[in-house]
């Protein structure tokens, strides 16, 4: 996803984010396991609230989607997809926004003093601010292309008609109702 550049060919108003290690442990059946992202400190983004936002589902919302999931015999699904912010498509409305430059953090092999990473075109990063708005507007644009109908009342949900199917997206979870067949 990151190219590495160096700092000399940039210019000299480029948007660089400072970044860090973010460390996870996971419980496997083989132990512990240790996971390194690498993450952009958004926070130094200079960007309104509008452009980060994303709406999530309001909690009456889920409710009744499991109460009608009940009542009709629909089956349920739950999904919480992995890695939603990285698979978001990122359409720019100038070069400017396709050029989010990070730093490279320590141990990465790479002289970070004459270095830095050039995100890739059309990808979000964990930590930008927009990663989150972002997937929102990738979400629901595909539900929209597969015939779902977003709800006037809360832009979270999405009705399909035939066959009848209605779902719900909390940030990178996603709930659905359906018929059984």
């Amino acid at each position: 996803v990151l190219r590495v550049v160096e700092k000399a060919t940039m210019s000299p108003d480029a948007n660089v984010l400072p970044s860090r290690w973010a460390f996870t442990e996971k419980q496997t059946d083989a132990g512990v396991v240790t996971k390194a992202r690498l993450v952009a400190k958004g926070a130094h983004e200079s960007l309104s609230r509008l452009e980060c936002e994303s709406p999530t589902a309001r909690k009456s919302s889920v409710r009744l989607i499991f109460s009608l999931s009940r009542i009709l015999r629909h089956s349920l699904l739950c999904v919480d997809i992995t890695t939603a912010f990285l698979q978001s498509d990122v359409e720019a409305k100038n070069q400017d926004d396709y050029e989010t430059f990070i730093e490279c953090p320590r141990f990465i092999g790479v002289d970070s003093k004459s270095h830095i990473f050039l995100r890739a075109p059309n990808k979000s990063l964990y930590g930008e601010r927009r990663a989150p708005r972002r997937w929102w507007e990738t979400i629901r644009k595909r539900l929209l292309d597969h015939s779902f109908t977003q709800d006037p009342y809360d832009h979270c949900v999405f009705h399909l008609e035939t066959p009848s199917g209605i779902c719900t997206i909390h940030v990178d979870d996603l709930i659905a109702s359906g018929p059984l067949e």
